[in-house]
């Protein structure tokens, strides 16, 4: 596991690296994004949730869902929602449905670069540590703009780059270090996430994912910085057509 990094340079292979790493840690996903967050995720991911728009009856797809934690939020906020809760790893999936679901979550296995939805479908997109995942970004964020309706929302929550290098440097050496302890902690492998620092080394800084958003089709509406700026929230619109 000394080359993740070349294994995250090229979609195919980041794939493949994805599917095997989520493999491992899907039985404990829900507590380890707890103790790598110091707690704090489940609040950032209210703070998504509530950012999104009132719509009645909407139509929502939760891509990179994991365990379903922004679906299953989605679902109590928009009881008449539909909502799609899709990951490309059955063991996400698997480890959601042994812990109960709510009929009005489908969950599912798909790949974000390749949704298997009709265009202009959805009102709402949600994302938790999504984007930076995605085995070919530009692809994913030609599929968000496809599955929207004109105007629709899409909101991510993800680590995010700073844009001065030293500073990025620090955080790197930050999350490499905590993400190998918890690594070793939780699956006695202090690689396994080590990959979230690898994976957000190769990952846009802020200002570049804003204005890839931007070339794919999404306005950023609004932006929202926790953890010291290490962690953000981007609410995107699709162009109204």
């Amino acid at each position: 596991m000394n080359h993740t990094d070349s294994f995250l340079s090229n979609p195919k292979s980041k794939r493949i690296y994805n599917r095997m790493l989520f493999t491992i840690v899907a039985p404990r996903y829900r507590i380890v994004t707890q103790l790598l967050s110091w707690g704090r995720d489940a609040v950032w991911k209210r703070h998504l949730v509530a950012s999104l728009p009132d719509i009645t009856t909407p139509n929502i797809i939760d891509i990179a869902s994991g365990t379903g934690d922004i679906a299953l939020a989605c679902a109590k906020r928009f009881p008449n929602g539909n909502i799609c809760a899709l990951d490309l790893t059955s063991a996400m999936v698997a480890s959601r449905q042994k812990n109960g679901t709510t009929g009005r979550v489908n969950f599912a296995i798909q790949d974000m670069c390749h949704l298997g939805i009709k265009s202009g479908t959805a009102e709402i997109l949600t994302g938790g540590y999504a984007l930076r995942n995605a085995p070919d970004l530009a692809q994913a964020l030609i599929e968000v703009v496809r599955v929207l309706k004109p105007g629709g929302t899409a909101a991510f929550l993800d680590f995010s780059k700073p844009e001065n290098r030293f500073v990025a440097a620090v955080e790197y050496i930050i999350l490499a270090g905590w993400g190998c302890f918890i690594g070793l902690l939780m699956h006695g492998k202090p690689w396994v996430y080590w990959y979230i620092a690898k994976s957000l080394r190769q990952f846009p800084n802020h200002t570049e994912l804003c204005q890839k958003c931007a070339q794919s089709g999404l306005i950023v509406e609004r932006k929202q910085f926790f953890f010291f700026g290490i962690v953000s929230l981007l609410i995107c619109r699709k162009h109204q057509n």
